[in-house]
């Protein structure tokens, strides 16, 4: 029942939302107060402790400002500058494109959502940061631009389209024992979007209870599209289980990218090899303890994994006895958060121990250093009563209205100062949410299911510790979870297990507790929290209050859950679009993450939640211990107020420079790879040039047209801490700068190479792509003369500006001769042709820019029009946008489709493009296709080595395209064969028939091989893995496959072809294989 706090009610009466507004008393209470020191906010500072639950507040001053507002002592918090998180999914109503309100940015900001750079709304949208665009397809791509004052602001990334609403992010796995854990975010890269750092455990990881040896953890760090960036290895020292590596990725030094810190030992071994102190101890005791050996904090850098800086680790294991018992279960609890300590600048928090001793230590990395701040100790005099109350988590929370960050450690709270705020006397938990739950009253509120102590459930003030409400139960209570899920109820609900119910915020019993009690998201269009959790597989559901039960809203398909009973989800948090959450989790073969964002639009308009820093500080902490949802300063829920604003200061890695024409933060290490390239101008399109082919020293060097040829190709040559040489490969003399100039507008040359400063370049990336090359005595950049676009136009050196002529693009030039082959490729089909095609088609996927080329030796002549060459697809719908170059019997020319189901064009046929060839038709049987950007370049040539441009057009196609050669016979019923060879830039993998064509056609690879016939059906590789699970060729994987390869499992078909039907891959074919089949389906 809810205990009874206030005389001038009656047993068992709700508390109300203002019953215990800070500065009340409880008429009861036995007071305890004991000063501790110089005041800090300006007023009598006490420490307050709660004895059996019974509340004192002596000397509680009046209430200071709303918690959750800015900060009371007029600071600013250094928070991560983000992007715009652009993120476009398709639903059934066209695509659902979100995007980040900042939290800097004006009220009245407006936006305008741009579909392949045509603007897509009628009017600035301003009513949320969300659109539905009944007009756009998974092949649109979506750019979004605030509007300020009426006028247009700077263009975010653009973005495709998810098919799904879900994106799967590969991992590399370190072995069939390791599945990916616990997650977090931070932007290591500096390019204002989150990465993720995953935490790989093993199969035999162990609860501090259980006895036994572990393989270590190993941490990850990836982009969202999959780049891998780092892998460090804790080691055997460092025990494996939930509950002994808690970890922080976040941005402490303030240069604009996150850092990662965790606890180390002897034989930790960062990203670049190095191992943290001795490479060869083993301190595990016989039952797989570590109870002795030394213990590490370290920072390690965020974007490359190397280890910044190590210090011993603070608390210290000292007697393990000491933190209640000798066998090493309760000395190994460990926590960790991220506190504004000084309302300004995040802090490491680490914590040792809750069960009986608790140890807290803070620390600041600051300019390359790690210094503690504080060390709190239970052990220390004047403590003893805050020992005992620690959780399996914490939380981070202002609750003093002071802009600094106070610590709340289960049933007690740490001031900023590292002296106690309140304890409570209630005793361990195992859930713990922190926040504006009664958002009638001042401050923040912490609600908690207790183990054991004299209480179930309890909801207490933040700042004091009184008691709001209080709840009975029999023993443990295990589960809790706090958010308003009714929207007939101002305020937060809170639910537990054990009989404690469904409560309203001000304590009333209003029904049941909903099944789920553990994970939440916000993710429909309201204010309500939807609920996560693992049900018969991960699930999201939503809280009817009518039936008073929840209703399954999203199923997460192909996803398992962490952490056994718990149910956890790798991280959920504000990572994408607007001010909803994502959840992610480990896709079911442990070989990717599979982050879901909501397919739900919304007119609620409210800045991105990572904005609101003790948002952001949960989702660092949400992998400690049991991990619990993140809660913001603010009430979000049924009838709330406008957010407050957050007073912030977002820094991005180039926010300390004070002159936009220095250079700084260049690269230390190769960055890119040393290959031949071609550099071309940003500005003018044209590429770097040695003027006329002139291999003499001295040569001049400028931008020309770009023809292909030799003496506009440069070898890039890594020198040494970060820099180049970039070298003519018609010469081999370097680029450089004449005479070691240091001035602007200096001429560049080339020289033989000499080793000099002049001739080395660093390569700094840009945001966009493009480089700026920089020159290594001068730091001035390669550049244009007088910005110039013409052929011809000298390279110079110029401080950087900014300007488009010293941006370039490096394109990779392939060799165009030795390519893989021959290929033949059979396809039937009317034509590839008008709104839609028909046609067979061998192809991969390319994701970005690509430069290919083949040779096409010969088209069968089934018709004039049959047609056959490399071609760019938006997908595998007949009426996809697509360009081609077509080989005819007779001619090679240029055709494309510039919109989806629009009519096909061609030169030859009228349409506008660029071409160096006459007629745009052309006898060459050498094709080749480059994709830079919106722009897709067609060439030719008769030898493979100097090529002309048969076509330049422009077509925005999404990242993620097909490429591959098409066949297409112009003859219903009949393939037309057509042979290729020389193939360079891709590896087709997919042999596809694309629209109603009557014959299937076929592919066969570079080997010779081609797929088998089975009982009179070519089967096809629908996923391009290389094995041909659609056994029985109708285009579909389904159990009637499995009978076809069952029932051909003896053919010579089968047998003589292992490479197709190996699907246990074990290098035979047997029964084995069919039943693995069947498994995939």
């Amino acid at each position: 029942m809810i205990e009874d706090r206030d005389d001038r009610r009656t047993q068992g009466e709700p508390i109300r939302s203002n019953a215990f507004e800070s500065g009340a008393e409880s008429p009861s209470a036995p007071e305890r107060d004991e000063a501790i020191g110089t005041p800090s906010r300006g007023r009598s500072m006490h420490r307050r402790v709660f004895l059996g639950g019974v509340a004192s507040s002596a000397a509680v001053a009046a209430a200071g400002p709303q918690v959750g507002a800015a900060p009371g002592n007029g600071s600013t918090r250094q928070m991560e500058a983000l992007d715009r998180g652009l993120v476009a999914v398709a639903v059934d109503d066209g695509v659902l494109v979100r995007w980040r309100l900042f939290g800097t940015d004006p009220d009245d900001v407006a936006f305008n959502l741009y579909r392949d750079g045509t603007r897509a709304n009628d009017s600035p949208i301003t009513d949320g940061t969300n659109y539905v665009d009944p007009d756009g397809t998974t092949e649109s791509t979506y750019a979004i631009r605030p509007v300020v004052d009426g006028t247009e602001r700077e263009e975010s990334k653009s973005v495709g389209v998810w098919e799904d609403n879900y994106l799967d992010i590969p991992l590399d796995r370190p072995g069939d024992n390791y599945h990916p854990n616990d997650a977090s975010v931070g932007d290591l890269t500096g390019d204002g979007s989150y990465d993720i750092v995953v935490k790989w455990s093993p199969d035999n990881a162990k609860d501090n209870s259980q006895s036994g040896r572990t393989d270590p953890h190993i941490f990850d760090a990836y982009t969202l599209e999959g780049e891998p960036l780092w892998r460090i290895d804790l080691g055997i020292n460092v025990r494996a289980g939930a509950h002994y590596a808690p970890f922080l990725v976040y941005d402490f030094d303030g240069d604009g990218i996150a850092e990662f810190v965790v606890r180390t030992a002897d034989g930790t071994v960062d990203a670049a090899g190095n191992v943290i102190g001795d490479p060869d101890a083993d301190w595990r005791n016989d039952d797989g303890y570590v109870l002795d050996g030394p213990e590490y904090l370290t920072v390690f850098d965020g974007t490359t994994g190397e280890e910044l800086v190590t210090t011993d680790f603070r608390p210290a294991r000292g007697d393990p006895c000491q933190w209640g018992d000798c066998y090493g279960n309760r000395v190994d609890r460990f926590l960790a958060g991220v506190a504004y300590l000084d309302g300004e600048r995040p802090s490491i928090v680490v914590g040792r121990g809750y069960y009986e001793k608790t140890m807290v230590t803070t620390y600041d990395y600051r300019d390359g250093d790690l210094t503690e701040r504080w060390t709190f100790d239970s052990d220390e005099p004047g403590n003893g009563d805050y020992a005992g109350q620690g959780n399996h988590q914490l939380s981070i929370a202002d609750l003093d209205g002071d802009g600094r960050d106070e610590i709340v450690y289960g049933a007690m709270a740490l001031d900023h100062d590292g002296t106690g705020l309140h304890t409570t006397g209630w005793h361990h938990g195992d859930a713990l949410h922190c926040g504006d739950f009664l958002p009638d009253r001042d401050g923040l509120e912490i609600f908690q299911p207790h183990e054991s102590g004299p209480y179930g459930a309890t909801m207490r003030d933040g700042e004091t510790g009184e008691p709001l409400w209080t709840v009975d139960a029999a023993g443990d209570v295990g589960r809790g979870v706090a958010a308003n899920i009714d929207p007939n109820h101002r305020g937060v609900e809170a639910w537990a297990s054990n009989g404690v119910g469904l409560r309203a915020a001000d304590g009333e019993r209003i029904g049941d507790a909903p099944w789920s009690i553990n994970h939440l998201a916000w993710w429909t269009g309201d204010l309500q929290r939807e609920l996560v959790d693992d049900w018969d597989g991960p699930t999201l559901h939503k809280w009817d209050p009518d039936s008073r039960s929840t209703t399954e809203l999203e199923a997460f398909p192909g996803t398992r859950s962490n952490n056994g009973t718990k149910g956890n989800p790798c991280l959920t948090a504000d990572i994408l679009g607007d001010w909803r959450e994502e959840v992610l989790w480990r896709r079911d073969d442990d070989e990717a993450l599979r982050l879901f964002v909501t397919p739900y639009e919304t007119d609620h308009r409210l800045y991105t939640l990572m904005h609101d820093s003790q948002y952001r500080t949960a989702v660092a902490w949400q992998n400690v211990g049991y991990n619990q949802p993140p809660h913001p300063s603010f009430y979000i829920g049924s009838s709330m107020d406008e957010p407050p604003t957050p007073e912030i200061d977002p820094v991005g890695p180039d926010e300390s420079v004070d002159d936009p024409t220095d250079i700084i933060g260049l690269p230390d290490a190769a960055n890119v790879p040393a290959d031949t390239y071609r550099l071309v101008n940003a500005n003018s399109g044209h590429v770097l040039e040695v003027a006329g082919g002139d291999e003499s020293d001295g040569a001049t060097v400028q931008q020309g047209t770009d023809e292909d040829l030799t003496h506009q190709r440069w070898d890039l040559r890594y020198v040494g801490e970060g820099a180049y040489e970039i070298v003519a490969a018609g010469s081999g003399k370097a680029l450089e700068v004449a005479g070691a100039s240091t001035d602007n507008g200096a001429n560049v040359q080339q020289w033989t190479v000499n080793g000099n400063d002049n001739q080395r370049w660093y390569l700094d990336p840009l945001e966009d792509g493009a480089y700026r090359l920089v020159a290594s005595h001068s730091d001035l950049v390669l550049g244009v003369a007088g910005g110039s676009v013409a052929d011809g136009a000298n390279a110079v050196q110029w401080e950087w500006n900014e300007s488009d002529d010293q941006r370039w693009r490096l394109e990779p030039v392939a060799p165009r001769t030795g390519g893989a082959g021959p290929y033949t490729v059979e396809g039937a089909g009317a034509d590839i042709w008008g709104s839609a095609d028909e046609c067979h088609y061998y192809s991969t996927s390319a994701t970005g820019d690509f430069d290919l080329s083949v040779r096409v030796d010969d088209v069968e002549n089934t018709d004039e029009y049959a047609k056959a060459g490399l071609m760019i697809r938006g997908s595998m719908d007949a009426g996809a946008k697509n360009a081609m170059i077509r080989r005819t019997p007779s001619a090679t020319s240029v055709q494309w489709r510039p919109t989806v189901g629009g009519e096909t064009v061609s030169l030859t046929s009228g349409a506008a493009g660029e071409s160096e060839v006459a007629g745009g038709t052309t006898d060459h049987a050498w094709q080749r296709l480059v994709r830079s950007g919106n722009a897709v370049r067609a060439y030719t040539s008769a030898d493979g080595e100097r090529w002309q441009l048969l076509a330049e057009i422009s077509l925005s196609f999404s990242s993620s395209v097909r490429v591959g050669l098409a066949v297409t016979s112009h003859a219903s019923g009949t393939r037309c064969v057509a042979t290729f060879d020389d193939l360079v830039g891709i590896e087709p993998s997919r042999s596809d028939d694309v629209g109603a064509v009557d014959v299937p056609g076929t592919a066969s690879g570079a080997d010779g091989k081609r797929p088998p016939v089975i009982d009179g059906e070519r089967p096809t590789d629908p996923d391009g893995d290389g094995l041909y699970d659609d056994v029985d060729g109708d285009g579909e994987t389904t159990h009637e496959d499995v009978n076809a390869f069952f029932e051909n499992l003896e053919t010579d078909g089968v047998q003589d072809n292992p490479d197709a039907f190996d699907f246990d891959e074990n290098g035979r074919i047997g029964f084995a294989d069919v039943l693995e089949l069947l498994r995939q389906i």
